[in-house]
């Protein structure tokens, strides 16, 4: 191994909460980067199918991209969660155990992944029948799903390892290059090329990033020399059932969360028309956006969190999750507030005046995100904890209230209902979720350190709002509005909380975009 990755290995949660915060920082900084890579990329290969396409072409892009991403959710087994948790524990406790987790998690779910793939080619045609979609459509994305799983499987194997490089250079930044320039290239061409298009930029990446990996995982795992090939396979003979006991809850969690998300869209194909989903998918991702933040950190928080418990340091977990879920929820209340008052001129701007009409909508989506995300990290925390058959229930639960509710409201009330059923079945989740945290280990992210600046902010941001009424909404504009918010918001938090932990988060970010420690406390006044 060498001095680099042994460096890497060792930068865990081994000594104080420092540590752990400033791991989480830089983890979080990378992941974040990369997620807003990834999206802005994903956007932008989204906005060029639907200025290319019809509206109903772009429904049934969507409702396709939705099965896609079910069935990749399906194949991985709730191993995408499951597996960093294991190479987490088996690293904090010493036991060597990584390269047998790799490989059962490898030969499982890729198996999976082939039998989705077949099973979505074969019932295309009914499928495109109910879901009033062109069976080509479904029929590529199905050819997509081994390779998908694979790099969704890839990522959390480095993510057990507190890496975030790889999901960055890989999944982020080269699958979204490739999606904007191989659909850019066959726009000219028609729909169906650029449905290809966006296929096949995840099978390259899916070769790339597995070419990378079969060298880069053998020099991460300290076992992968020590232990001859035929007892590495006994022993992850062994590992995969451990793996799935644990796991499949996951798995079910898994696919009733792709259930909520994707849902709505589905039913408003099946229930209203292709066009009314693809108005919907315009409000949809904006609001999904606004969890970017939590999902960057909960990436690099999961593997910490699991060493932190491995080691029954609960009382550091309740202070890790207070001080990241303070900063997480502050770096995603401006964008919220913008969108909420400005929902036309937001849609308007990204996909043209034609997906105005599903500003209300956004509204409601964007209300439950922001309960996700002032919740914090709970689900990552209850994996982390080992309750994953009560994370299971749970998600069932939402899944289950927003199939009832998308059936019921989306005849009459269209686009809104569909909305509101997914905004609820989110607040219920994550409010039964954080509930289960609390009651087991007292994590909640009420602290008053968190919610003085939450509450401050809220009513300063608010304040500010009578000033932009009567001015026009244009990118400037809307850019300046969202820049005056995250001044009030920092000020806020100076002012009424910012204690040690703050700053040592802040030094790290600080660190990574290359200003020195030193000069940041000399600008703060404040002395460590």
């Amino acid at each position: 191994m060498g001095d680099a990755d042994e460096k890497h290995d060792a930068s865990g949660p081994q000594g104080s909460i420092e540590d752990a915060l400033k791991l989480a920082a830089r983890g979080t900084a990378i992941a974040l980067v990369g997620a807003l890579l990834f999206a802005a990329f994903d956007f932008v290969a989204r906005v060029l199918v639907a200025r290319n396409a019809s509206q109903a072409e772009y429904g049934a892009f969507s409702i396709s991209l939705a099965l896609l991403n079910i069935l990749t959710t399906a194949a991985c087994l709730g191993l995408h969660e499951g597996a960093p948790r294991f190479i987490a524990f088996s690293r904090g406790r010493g036991e060597r155990r990584e390269s047998s987790i790799i490989l059962a998690s490898l030969q499982l779910t890729l198996a999976a992944g082939a039998l989705c793939s077949l099973s979505l080619f074969l019932l295309a045609g009914p499928l495109a029948e109910a879901l009033h979609s062109p069976p080509a459509v479904l029929r590529t994305f199905a050819a997509a799903v081994p390779f998908a799983v694979s790099v969704e499987m890839l990522v959390a194997l480095f993510r057990g390892f507190d890496r975030v490089e790889e999901r960055f250079y890989f999944r982020d930044l080269l699958m979204g290059v490739l999606k904007v320039s191989l659909v850019a290239a066959a726009a000219a061409l028609g729909f169906l090329w650029m449905v290809a298009a966006y296929s096949l930029a995840i099978v390259l990446t899916a070769l790339a990033f597995s070419a990378y990996a079969v060298r880069k995982l053998r020099v991460l795992t300290r076992e992968a020399r020590a232990v001859e090939a035929s007892g590495r396979e006994r022993l992850a003979s062994g590992v995969k059932h451990e793996l799935l006991r644990f796991s499949l809850p996951l798995l079910v969690a898994s696919v009733a969360g792709i259930a909520i998300l994707r849902a709505d869209t589905l039913l408003l194909g099946y229930l209203r028309a292709a066009e009314e989903a693809g108005l919907y998918n315009a409000a949809h991702p904006l609001a999904q956006l606004l969890k970017i933040c939590l999902d960057s950190m909960a990436f690099i928080y999961t593997p910490i969190a699991a060493q932190l418990l491995s080691r029954n340091r609960v009382r550091e977990l309740r202070q890790y999750y207070v001080v990241l879920t303070k900063w997480v929820f502050l770096a995603t209340f401006p964008p919220a507030m913008l969108v909420l008052l400005f929902p036309r001129a937001v849609l308007s701007l990204i996909f043209g005046g034609g997906y105005a009409s599903a500003d209300g909508a956004l509204r409601i989506l964007v209300a439950g995100m922001l309960l996700h995300v002032l919740l914090g990290p709970n689900g990552a925390t209850l994996i982390a904890i080992g309750g994953t058959r009560p994370y299971m229930l749970y998600t069932l639960a939402g899944a289950a209230l927003n199939l009832a509710l998308n059936v019921a409201l989306i005849p009459e009330f269209g686009i809104v209902g569909a909305a509101v059923a997914s905004t609820a079945a989110v607040c219920t989740t994550n409010a039964l979720t954080s509930l289960q945290i609390f009651r087991t280990h007292r994590v909640h992210p009420f602290a008053a350190r968190f919610m003085k600046p939450a509450a401050v902010s809220a009513v300063a941001t608010l304040a500010l709002f009578p000033l932009f009424l009567n001015v026009a909404a244009t990118p400037l504009t809307l850019l300046i509005f969202l820049l005056s918010f995250y001044v009030t918001c920092g000020i806020c938090t100076l002012v009424v909380s910012f204690d040690e932990n703050d700053m040592i988060v802040l030094l790290e970010l600080a660190g990574n975009v290359g200003i020195k420690p030193r000069t940041l406390e000399k600008i703060l006044k404040i002395k460590r």
